[in-house]
């Protein structure tokens, strides 16, 4: 998979010296020319804000596959009352932050950055209400917003003797529901899998995200509460372990923290068998938890699950 990186506007303009707790900006034409939304969410009592973003992943490589919109990356930005400026600290990595599933005998992961899916809709939400966006918006004042998308899953590539293969038809192996609603200081993500075929599932991990190390250089989880220390090792330093769901992460040099958690809602009674990982890489300390089927899901099984990531400044 070829590497991905998105030039964003440092700057965003506002015409009122008002604040807001949440502010939205749309362009049609940003990241690779297409269609791409801004999310600014205040930390309480203070000029800093946390600024999402979310591009359309769009790639027509046979290997890749891939047309559908995600979270994309996260910075910090002070507002001056006008415009958002970056301070230089990232929240999020641009990789991947709300879905990933691999199907046994791949090579490589379904849905997400990963590829292999396709968008069917999407639709915007500014406090609740439908946003129809059809020309570039700056910074509109809010208290929430939220998409909401519909997608296909697709065959993903084989490998053998070092070689990966697409089905050059792409089938269909299952429909993705997603939601996604940013307020407060953070995000939850919800998202939905109904299966259209009967396949070997490696795992689903409905919690996944990549917690940039300028928010995560210490953390433990609700388990054992044992702190560990980032030092970009490129090890799991915490793998399956089974009963944790929630990690806290600590940047206490830059002041900056985060929480993240996760719950698998479909199939019921699972819950307790969900694995968490997280795995010290370069810059981010990324955030994993799994359902790991032991046997094939059948057609029109349902899998559902739910991440919560909230961010923190001294």
């Amino acid at each position: 998979m070829k590497s991905i990186i998105l030039i964003s506007l440092t700057i965003f303009c506002f015409s009122s010296s008002l604040s807001s707790k949440c502010y939205v900006s749309y362009s049609p034409k940003e990241y690779k020319d297409l269609p791409t939304v801004h999310i600014f969410l205040e930390y309480p009592n203070s000029d800093y804000y946390v600024g999402y973003t979310i591009a359309n992943r769009y790639d027509t490589t046979q290997t890749v596959y891939n047309n559908h919109f995600e979270i994309y990356d996260a910075f910090e930005y002070k507002f001056d009352g006008q415009k958002m400026t970056k301070t230089g600290n990232q929240i999020i990595l641009n990789v991947e932050s709300e879905f990933a599933l691999l199907i046994k005998g791949r090579a490589d992961y379904t849905g997400g950055v990963h590829g292999d899916e396709q968008y069917v809709n999407i639709k915007y939400f500014v406090d609740g209400k439908l946003k129809e966006f059809t020309k570039t918006e700056n910074l509109i004042p809010c208290n929430e917003f939220s998409y909401v998308q519909e997608s296909t899953l697709h065959e993903s590539p084989t490998k053998m003797n070092g070689i990966v293969t697409a089905n050059p038809l792409h089938p269909v192996e299952a429909l993705h529901f997603k939601k996604t609603t940013f307020k407060n200081t953070g995000y939850q993500t919800f998202n939905r899998v109904t299966w259209e075929k009967s396949l070997e599932v490696s795992h689903w991990f409905f919690g996944i995200c990549c917690v940039h190390k300028d928010n995560a250089m210490n953390f433990h989880n609700d388990l054992d509460k044992i702190e560990y220390k980032a030092t970009s090792s490129g090890e799991f330093i915490m793998k399956d372990v089974i009963g944790a769901k929630t990690v806290f992460y600590t940047n206490d040099e830059k002041r900056l923290s985060s929480v993240v958690t996760s719950a698998l809602l479909l199939p019921k009674n699972q819950e307790q068998n969900c694995k968490l990982m997280v795995w010290d890489r370069d810059n981010d300390t990324k955030y994993y938890r799994g359902y790991y089927p032991t046997s094939k899901v059948t057609l029109d099984e349902i899998w559902e699950g739910v991440m919560t990531v909230n961010h923190f400044r001294k």
